[in-house]
């Protein structure tokens, strides 16, 4: 599977704290593996309509993405509380 990232993405990593780049890199394996694994907690986001699609990185923050085909892109990284004011 390939996976890209948006530019907003990106920009949100970076201002990740070190320890939740270190997890969110460590659960970005595991997606590769095998995206439904049951410690990403892998679910669709309301509204359903929207395809987007999250991960845990840990009990606070996820990873927003949606599929194009054979490949992801990472749209968002953050606090759960912040996916819906994103999208």
């Amino acid at each position: 599977m390939k996976i890209f990232y948006t530019r907003k993405f990106v920009s949100l990593y970076k201002k990740l704290p070190n320890i939740i780049k270190i997890k969110a890199e460590r659960q970005e394996k595991i997606f590769k593996e095998n995206l439904f694994y049951p410690s990403l907690n892998t679910e669709k986001l309301m509204p359903k309509k929207n395809s987007l699609w999250s991960f845990r990185v840990d009990q606070t923050y996820r990873v927003v993405f949606h599929f194009e085909g054979e490949q992801v892109t990472f749209l968002f990284i953050g606090h759960h509380k912040d996916i819906y004011r994103f999208f």
